[in-house]
């Protein structure tokens, strides 16, 4: 899916004391990604590890792992897919409803009619707050695993999402503030997206820099 036949089977973190602990997925699994992410999802004051952990049986999901008793432990997931060579892409972590909480948006199945998924992790459990079809953030074989931004685009203090729709030939900048999905705007490209997207600004304003498949860069300013 990503450009190589070569996936992780094991997560390792350092812990601030500088000890290393590992954790070991069943030959049945890999993290089907380039790096994990991290961030305190439910607002405890602890970090979560982020991943996109896959099955050869059920395809991918977001699973969730923390430090619990001086271990290193799975502490929630989406659940799997549901079949075999079915992937997701996570597009952003960060406060996208304004509820003081951090929320983790996804594509499911990016290259055949993707799914922009919103979760949140609360009371030890991942729950879908919103879902919208129609969007991609990967091209398959691709390295490019950041197709996606985030960023406060209409000035309300809450963030929003910057993704393409499924032929990644238009940019759909959405908000999720209140627990609805709304289109801030809608920007037609000329070639296909193919780079990831790298962001710039200020509050008042934030710049997205992007490579497209016909071989140029282009500049995109909110608000």
């Amino acid at each position: 899916m990503i450009g190589d036949a070569i996936e992780a089977a094991q997560l390792n973190i350092r812990t601030r004391n500088g000890k290393t602990l590992s954790l070991t997925l069943p030959q049945t699994e890999v993290f089907e990604d380039r790096t994990p992410r991290l961030a305190d999802l439910d607002g405890d004051g602890q970090t979560e590890v982020i991943t996109i952990r896959s099955s050869n049986r059920g395809g991918g999901s977001v699973t969730l792992y923390a430090l619990r008793n001086g271990q290193l432990q799975e502490v929630g997931s989406t659940g799997f897919i549901g079949r075999a060579n079915r992937w997701l892409n996570i597009a952003g972590i960060a406060d996208y409803l304004g509820n003081g909480m951090q929320q983790v948006a996804y594509v499911e199945i990016p290259h055949i009619g993707g799914t922009l998924r919103l979760y949140e992790f609360n009371d030890g459990k991942m729950r879908q707050a919103l879902s919208k079809f129609g969007f991609s953030n990967h091209a398959i074989g691709s390295r490019n695993l950041g197709l996606s931004a985030t960023a406060d685009m209409n000035g309300d203090g809450t963030f929003d999402l910057l993704v393409p729709d499924t032929r990644r030939s238009t940019l759909h900048a959405l908000s999720f503030k209140g627990g609805s999905i709304q289109q801030l705007g809608k920007f037609r490209l000329p070639a296909p997206l193919e780079t990831d997207i790298h962001t710039s600004g200020s509050k008042a304003s934030t710049t997205f820099l992007f490579g497209l498949t016909n071989g140029r860069y282009y500049e995109l300013s909110m608000p």
